[in-house]
């Protein structure tokens, strides 16, 4: 298709031009200036090496400041408040702060609105424990917001104007991100497991672990499901006297499980609706230690006070244990704000290290920073896989196993350009800007394997070897700068960030656009320079001391 309707596309401006003869004086004195510099690089190879190293360590200088991430945050018009009031507090004392909260919602111009959950029950939401004294508010922004993109500023602002009124509850602000529920995470915390055989040493772990973390710079609440404890009685059943009445401790809890939660003794049906009927205590008879104390168990000579078998002794106790692989275990929660996930891991790898785990028990990172963990791995395993595809490529096209590496010595320079792209952008190094790696690692070989394709051919008609890598280089700069500008230029929507998720595309193209940039013009250079080492060629200025000597 390309050849036909160049046929009849230019045909008409190729007579024009043989006709004219006029030389195209711009063009010649790009390519002049070009050809000068790549004749002065092939004079100073050692000068070049020397620039090239040094952009590839200043490169890696500013990598160490550019953070790591699993998904760039997306503003989805929508953000989380959680509440939690320590334990033993009645429901009212948390509706009385969402309440308080619920005036600031709505005062706030910018918000559309919102819904409240108070006091779920023993359920699981959103991978926590959820009781009477925590509640969960979901608010969402209006669309004014929503298109320019500044969610969270306005929870910024929420957050502040809660704060003074938060009291003793524990408030926490997360954006919310449905890419990462889905991945199975929390956006914006760092999660840690403690597992052992023994509960109480995993306690000891746990609460220094707790500790620890609130020393985290940007660490703003730390949550773990043995340290929020609840209040409860502890039951401790006398064994002689119970089975001196009959009675085992496994019935003796179920009797007073049955009188306090009540049990489930039939179903009724009504309208096509099933209903539990539930037959238990009153409320008001099992209020009390000595309420409960005055329970009559059946025995087998008889009722008898649970008193009289037991003791009823206030405590406290977890909200929930957790096993991991059958093992006793804690989950250990810390939310974060300003700082990339990368940054916060390291620094928590760094505390675990310094805390003594005695043998047996184990201390893990889980959650969200486990998960981009995983998926470095397999982008990793990608990416060679990438090069290694692409060499085979290449050494099949070139004939040679040595001339392919002369273009992957271009994949470097691309990395100088992907860090500073995202250094300047202030971005974080996510999965997405990782498989804009890999794709620039097929895409920035194309500009070297035109020019080295241009040399190989300039050699084959016999042209000297110094005279082949400059002519071969000068006659293939406009084809290698017009294919990268316009992929460079093609990127900028997506770079910019326009539309619905584009934060999650901004990356992978800062990567490819960065890349692509200073590979093209670092292969302009460096490539007919590490052509001209694989090839065996000397400067002229050696040659020419060496003929002198000579004669």
């Amino acid at each position: 298709m390309v050849p036909m309707l160049a046929s009849k596309w230019f045909s008409r401006k190729l007579g024009a031009a043989l006709g004219s003869r006029t030389p195209d004086t711009r063009q010649a004195r790009y390519t002049g200036g070009y050809r000068r510099l790549v004749e002065w690089s092939l004079d100073n190879r050692i000068l070049v090496f020397a620039v090239v190293a040094a952009l590839i360590a200043g490169s890696y200088y500013l990598a160490r400041d550019i953070g790591t991430e699993f998904l760039p945050t997306t503003d989805e018009g929508s953000f989380s408040i959680s509440v939690s009031m320590p334990e033993g507090l009645p429901l009212e004392s948390t509706d009385e702060i969402v309440s308080k909260i619920e005036d600031i919602l709505e005062r706030h111009e910018s918000v559309a609105m919102y819904s409240v959950s108070i006091g779920q029950g023993d359920t699981l939401t959103f991978m926590r424990l959820s009781d009477s004294a925590s509640a969960e508010i979901l608010v969402a922004v209006t669309p004014e917001v929503m298109e320019d993109k500044s969610t969270q500023l306005v929870m910024e602002d929420v957050e502040r104007q809660v704060n003074e009124i938060k009291g003793d509850a524990e408030v926490a602000f997360n954006l919310q991100s449905t890419l990462s529920m889905l991945a199975g995470g929390m956006e914006g915390s760092v999660e840690v497991s403690v597992s052992g055989p023994d509960i109480r040493e995993v306690a000891r772990l746990n609460d220094i672990l707790v500790e620890k973390l609130k020393g985290v710079q940007g660490i703003k609440r730390v949550s773990s499901t043995l340290t929020e404890r609840k209040p409860e009685l502890h039951l401790v059943v006398d064994r002689q006297k119970a089975i001196a009445h009959g009675l085992t401790p496994a019935q003796v809890a179920s009797a007073v499980s049955r009188a306090i939660r009540g049990q489930t003794v039939t179903r009724l049906e009504k309208d096509g609706t099933t209903f539990d009927v539930v037959v238990r205590y009153h409320k008001d008879s099992v209020k009390t230690i000595e309420d409960i104390g005055s329970l009559l168990l059946a025995g087998h000579s008889g009722t008898v006070p649970l008193k009289e078998i037991a003791q009823i002794v206030p405590g406290e106790g977890p909200i929930s244990v957790y096993r991991i692989d059958q093992r006793l275990s804690a989950s250990i929660r810390a939310q974060y704000s300003n700082r990339d996930l990368g940054s916060v891991t390291g620094e928590v790898s760094d505390l675990i290290s310094s805390v003594d785990i005695p043998q047996g028990y184990a201390v893990e990172i889980g959650g969200m920073s486990q998960i981009m963990d995983e998926s470095f791995e397999a982008l990793k395993l990608a990416f060679v896989l990438a090069v290694i595809l692409v060499y085979m490529v290449m050494a099949a096209s070139f004939e040679s196993l040595a001339t392919p590496f002369v273009v992957l010595l271009t994949m470097p320079l691309g990395a100088i350009g992907v860090v500073a792209a995202l250094y300047f952008s202030r971005h974080a190094f996510g999965i997405t800007a990782f498989m804009g790696v890999i794709v620039l690692a097929g895409v920035i070989v194309n500009n070297g394997i035109v020019m080295v394709d241009f040399i190989n051919q300039q050699r084959d008609a016999g042209v000297p070897l110094r005279e082949a890598i400059c002519d071969g280089a000068t006659k293939r700069l406009r084809p290698v700068l017009m294919t990268s500008l316009t992929t460079i230029l093609g990127l900028v929507p997506m770079a910019l960030g326009w539309g619905e998720g584009a934060e999650l595309a901004a990356p992978m193209a800062l990567s490819l656009m960065g890349g692509l940039a200073a590979g093209t013009l670092l292969t302009l250079v460096l490539v007919p320079v590490v052509y001209s080492v694989f090839a065996g060629y000397k400067p002229e200025k050696a040659a020419g001391k060496a003929t002198k000597g000579n004669s």
